[in-house]
């Protein structure tokens, strides 16, 4: 360790202590711009709580965490500090993992930099939402990758597998993350021969645990007899609504459901002829993340009344009727449910709800040129009337967003491919250890992100969850590409 590394430690402390003193006193920020609003309670918060009818779509994870914090601290409020000392806990873990195992403190003090910086945009933190736990729960499932590879054994494997299924069960969209394992393993055999089948154990093992006691929480909570909705089954019914066309005639389980669906549809002509006709591509993302919205809700929304007297009478909860419906109609279309992920893909990775006044000015006046039309209360109950999405940014901060997202999408591609390449080339034994981490960075990175594009929709904090692997696989990718080229400088040319 050179001189000025040996202050990289109390800087790092330092830094994360910094952070959480900042934040402490008023988590979200007096004055401050707060992206997700001035009270720690958003719409989604309440869904969080043991206690209301609507956490039976939750997973128990963040439910739960809740009730302990409420249990310990007397109020489920004083999860924003806990979330905030978590986050600070994972953040320095990462780096001292970093630091310590890839050789890199000033790239260690770099990434808890940017990391913080890019968590106080955010403020997850500071409020009742699975965001706040997932993140750190993230962060030190990277900080575990990191040690992983650089010495694979069965204890950090174990430690690496209870973050990611805790993670999972806090944010079910992060289900992709499970493909890290049997990616590392790929990546890292050389390293691993001899002691694979401790690690399959040590992966395993604690996964199953976590799960199965996920569902037994979720059934002594809610009813071992209960039926367990999905947020899923609503999304695709949903998005079978508001595809192009109808599938074929067969795909669905009877007459009943088939007529349904197309009833559904007639409902929704005007709205899917609104989004189709859109004149730039982000109008037609905005409307079709909204209106998805809008069409799923079975206690809210364009089609809950016809929702819930259906399901009345066929005698079968809403949610499962949406499953009926839903996900036999997408299956029977996988060419429109791409198009709609890749809408929503795109979307998520451009910051489709960052815009200048230029463009809502532009969508203003060709929602306002249809509504003259007709339909000025369905695309008003659709929300597409006067988006929230659709609210003037300074074009710097939408320059900013754009080539943000557009760096950050290139460098996790590029970790891929440098990492395959690696790996595949004749005669590596070897990938770089920090070339490994940005690979998993990247890799996690676009698994949440497909999963949310695919059962989803598109939003800004979607995507920002996602923010410190991205600033872990950009910056250790320019390590990297920097020592490559240190290398190529030094080595005699003839």
């Amino acid at each position: 360790m050179r001189l000025g590394d040996k202050w990289v430690p109390a800087l790092l402390i330092g830094l994360v202590a910094g952070y959480v003193v900042l934040w402490w006193n008023d988590p979200i920020g007096a004055h401050i711009w707060s992206p997700l609003g001035a009270s720690m309670m958003h719409g989604d918060s309440p869904s969080f709580f043991l206690d209301r009818p609507s956490s039976r779509y939750r997973w128990m994870g963040y439910p739960v965490f809740l009730h302990l914090v409420e249990t310990v601290f007397g109020a489920a409020g004083a999860a924003v500090r806990v979330q905030l000392v978590l986050m600070g806990v994972a953040v320095l873990f990462l780096c001292f993992a970093v630091m310590r195992a890839l050789r890199a403190p000033w790239l260690a003090l770099a990434l808890a930099a940017c990391i913080l910086g890019l968590s106080a945009v955010v403020r997850f933190h500071a409020y009742l939402l699975s965001e706040g736990l997932f993140v750190p729960l993230i962060c030190a499932l990277a900080g575990v990758v990191v040690r992983l590879v650089r010495r694979p054994t069965a204890p950090c494997a174990a430690a690496g597998a209870v973050l990611c299924g805790l993670a999972v069960v806090v944010r079910p969209a992060g289900v992709a993350m499970l493909g890290l394992w049997p990616t590392l393993a790929w990546l890292l055999w050389p390293r691993c021969v001899g002691r694979a089948g401790r690690l399959a154990v040590a992966v395993a093992v604690p996964l199953v645990v976590v799960f199965a006691a996920e569902d037994v929480v979720w059934r002594s909570v809610h009813g071992s007899a209960s039926e367990r909705p999905s947020i899923v089954d609503r999304a695709l019914f949903a998005k079978a609504v508001l595809a192009p066309e109808m599938p074929g005639s067969g795909h669905l389980k009877d007459v009943e459901l088939t007529e349904f669906l197309a009833g559904a549809r007639r409902t929704t002509a005007p709205l899917r002829d609104l989004i189709a006709n859109a004149p730039e591509w982000r109008m037609g993302a905005i409307m079709l993340r909204n209106a998805e919205s809008q069409v799923e809700g079975v206690t809210y929304g364009l089609l809950r009344d016809p929702i819930r007297k259906f399901a009345e009478r066929r005698r079968v909860s809403a949610d499962r009727l949406l499953g009926d419906v839903g996900w036999p109609a997408m299956l029977a279309m996988p060419g429109a449910w791409l198009a709609n992920a890749a809408t929503h893909w795109q979307s998520l990775w451009t910051y489709y709800s960052i815009n200048d006044a230029a463009f809502v000015r532009r969508y203003r006046t060709y929602v306002e040129s249809q509504t003259n039309l007709g339909n000025a209360k369905l695309f008003k109950d659709a929300n597409v009337t006067r988006s929230p999405a659709v609210a003037a940014k300074p074009i710097v901060v939408v320059l900013l967003a754009r080539s943000a997202g557009g760096v950050a999408l290139l460098c996790t591609l590029v970790a891929v491919g440098a990492a395959l390449w690696q790996r595949l080339r004749r005669g590596s034994r070897r990938v770089d250890d920090g070339l490994v981490v940005a690979f998993a960075g990247a890799l996690l990175t676009h698994g949440y992100v497909f999963v949310t594009a695919l059962f989803n929709g598109a939003l800004l904090r979607f995507i920002a969850v996602t923010w410190p692997l991205q600033a872990l696989c950009a910056l250790l990718l320019a390590h990297w590409a920097w020592r490559r080229w240190r290398t190529w400088r030094g080595s005699p040319r003839g």
